[in-house]
């Protein structure tokens, strides 16, 4: 079994420098782009630019959490490419501040509202919103712009959940990255990185990807919140 632990200067690191990558693919989107429709129900490209935009805006105020992944989409309904890019690098800026001023005691505690999660796994969240949501643009927009580094920073963070929302015990054996044992190890789930990664957010059907359990994350019994 392989040891899932965040340091939080790696943890910043990681979360600033994809913030960054995401505001230089978006840059590269055309206003056309924004418009096309994508697997997030009823959210275009801008919608879901508009929700990670939100959510890091949200953090930044002090808000995470008050407004639903559809309002924040609906919030920047009418903006353009090169708004967008400039709201996420100034808002990368600040984050990476935030993340570097906040003390031992913040980064070694818990988060609030969510049992059992450590700071540093909630912070990591936002890598893989950043991946799940790059994935779901590249899949309308017919491109494939993730680095293998970030489909196992989200395969990591998605192990470490499993594992907290006590789902039934498996092993994940997944092609470059090492075994992960859920809760003990179990029957094994042997597919690549990306697939792993959208059947546990419910981009793709299990079976679709060899898979025989339901691991959909945000699915089932609702144990687990996000889109």
């Amino acid at each position: 079994m392989t040891e899932i632990q965040w340091d939080r200067d790696e943890v910043t690191s990681i979360v600033v420098g994809e913030f960054q990558r995401f505001g230089a693919f978006v840059e590269g989107l055309s206003g056309e782009d924004l418009d096309v429709t994508t697997r997030c129900d009823g959210w275009t490209v801008r919608g879901v630019i508009g929700h990670l935009t939100g959510t890091v805006v949200d953090i930044l105020a002090g808000t995470i959490g008050h407004r639903p992944p559809d309002v924040q989409a609906e919030a920047y309904g009418s903006w353009t490419v090169p708004q967008f890019t400039a709201a996420l690098e100034a808002a990368t800026e600040s984050l990476e501040v935030h993340l570097r001023s906040l003390p031992d005691a913040v980064w070694n505690g818990p988060v609030q509202g969510v049992t059992g999660q450590v700071f540093a796994t909630g912070v990591l969240t936002l890598a893989h919103e950043l991946c799940v949501h790059t994935d779901d643009i590249d899949a309308a927009l017919g491109r494939s712009s993730i680095e293998d580094r970030l489909w196992e920073i989200s395969v990591r963070w998605l192990a470490t959940e499993f594992t907290r929302l006590e789902y039934e015990p498996f092993t994940v054996e997944l092609r470059g990255l090492p075994r992960f044992d859920i809760n003990g190890g179990g029957p094994v789930v042997a597919t690549d990185p990306a697939n792993f990664v959208r059947v546990a957010t419910g981009r793709m059907e299990s079976s679709a990807a060899g898979i025989d359990l339901d691991l959909n994350i945000y699915g089932r019994d609702r144990r687990h919140i996000g889109v």
